[in-house]
């Protein structure tokens, strides 16, 4: 569980960061959480081997890091419904375009 790692929007880009991670070496599929809301393509994921949720709090309680790969204007709610599981210890990415790591801190989760 130390190495496991979430990508929530689990969509082109964060699937191909996924995929980027297990073609380094870094990671396997199964040190991989996927979240995303639409259940048919999650369950094509977990045939490739990823752990995958529909439930992004699962996705935050369950690693350490966090590659945050939503469009902006889901980011708001996104943070919200994940805040109470954060921690001092989590590490978030994020690749939300137009909005830095400063903002996400300052505005809405911290």
């Amino acid at each position: 569980m130390d190495k496991q790692i979430s990508i929530i929007g689990a969509g082109n880009i964060g699937l191909s960061i996924a995929k980027g991670l297990i073609r380094s070496g870094a990671y396997k599929p199964k040190e991989i959480i996927l979240s995303r809301r639409n259940k048919e393509y999650l369950k094509k994921l977990a045939k490739e081997g990823f752990h995958v949720t529909e439930n992004n709090a699962n996705a935050v309680i369950f690693s350490k890091i966090l590659i945050v790969c939503v469009g902006p204007q889901q980011l708001k709610s996104l943070l919200k419904s994940i805040e109470k599981h954060l921690t001092d210890n989590h590490l978030i990415i994020s690749v939300v375009s137009g909005i830095s790591i400063k903002e996400i801190k300052k505005q809405w989760v911290f």
